[in-house]
């Protein structure tokens, strides 16, 4: 694969997420459990990048697999800010957004050195294996507290 379609294909990926969005606030504001939604999100997410890193799909379902995983990507982002909203402790929910958005930066910040690891070490189909495997855990973090608490 080029560069070029490489680089289209994470375009596809981000504007779906766009697309994800707001349909993911509406549906946000009517549910009472966040944590199925980003569970369920993260979960086909994750099975989607699986797909793609097996090299066994054309290119067609490969575009079909990004948009899968973009638009489950914008979904879970209004459910993602509701539950930190729910969980965090009075007076303190600055403070848990403070969290949440230092754990993205560390995210970003590391997910490119890993990724490129990766891919100079001969198996691009790692970074689709690692970032499920990411998603695959954020599963545990929204369903643990949850079962704690029942």
């Amino acid at each position: 694969m080029t560069a070029s379609l490489a680089g289209t294909l994470l375009t596809v990926f981000l504007v779906a997420a766009i697309f994800g969005s707001l349909p993911g606030g509406w549906l946000a504001d009517r549910a009472r459990r966040e944590n199925f939604i980003l569970a369920t999100c993260l979960l086909v997410m994750a099975l989607a990048l699986i797909a793609i890193g097996t090299g066994g799909l054309s290119l067609w379902l490969i575009f079909a697999a990004m948009i899968v995983a973009g638009l489950m990507r914008g979904l879970y982002n209004a459910s993602r800010d509701i539950l930190v909203r729910r969980v965090a402790p009075g007076g303190s929910i600055g403070t848990a957004f403070a969290f949440v958005t230092v754990g993205y930066s560390v995210g970003l910040s590391t997910a490119p050195v890993l990724f490129g690891w990766q891919m100079d070490n001969g198996s691009p189909e790692g970074v689709f294996y690692i970032s499920a495997v990411f998603a695959l855990l954020a599963v545990v973090t929204f369903l643990v507290p949850s079962a704690k608490r029942s």
